[in-house]
């Protein structure tokens, strides 16, 4: 074999080898493992990545995420996502309640967030939107107790996202 040849096929299994899966698979085969019997697992957070081109955060119950996204005429967007920034069942969503703010200012009315037409995300219709603005959410999870204070996530936008942005 020649060694041009051989550069085409060890580079990119060098490259695939240095990549988290790459490194497991190797593990794997090191320790006697077939790759037949290896499952390459996700392990919980370790994607935190904005899935729809918003802002995205960690929850402080470490149990979920989520991000939110402002759509042209002013409607902001919640999605929900697990540990392992998989979206939530609509079940669920539908357990989570939650307010928005506009604006830094205190005494702003807040909006209630109400289901998305989707069923599985929650939204707030914001009139009379001005760029840049800040968007304020206290956010309640299923399973939190009414004594316990929502999270609350401040969301800056610069720019409107376009509806099912994927970065």
């Amino acid at each position: 074999m020649s060694a041009r040849i051989r550069y085409f096929i060890i580079v990119p299994l060098l490259a695939f080898a240095l990549t988290p899966a790459g490194t497991e698979l190797v593990s794997a085969q090191l320790a006697g493992n077939s790759q037949d019997r290896l499952r390459v697992q996700q392990k919980p957070h370790s994607n935190h990545n904005p899935q729809h081109g918003g802002v995205f955060f960690m929850a402080l119950d470490n149990q979920h995420h989520l991000e939110g996204v402002l759509l042209k005429p002013g409607i902001f967007k919640v999605y929900l996502y697990d540990a392992f920034t998989k979206p939530l069942s609509a079940a669920d969503v539908q357990q989570a309640s939650g307010s928005v703010q506009v604006g830094d200012s205190e005494s702003a009315p807040r909006i209630p967030l109400a289901m998305g037409k989707d069923g599985r995300t929650l939204e707030a219709a914001i009139k009379e939107l001005k760029l840049p603005v800040t968007i304020t959410l206290w956010l309640r999870f299923r399973n939190s107790k009414l004594e316990v204070k929502p999270e609350v996530f401040t969301f800056p936008f610069s720019h409107y996202i376009a509806p099912d942005a994927h970065p």
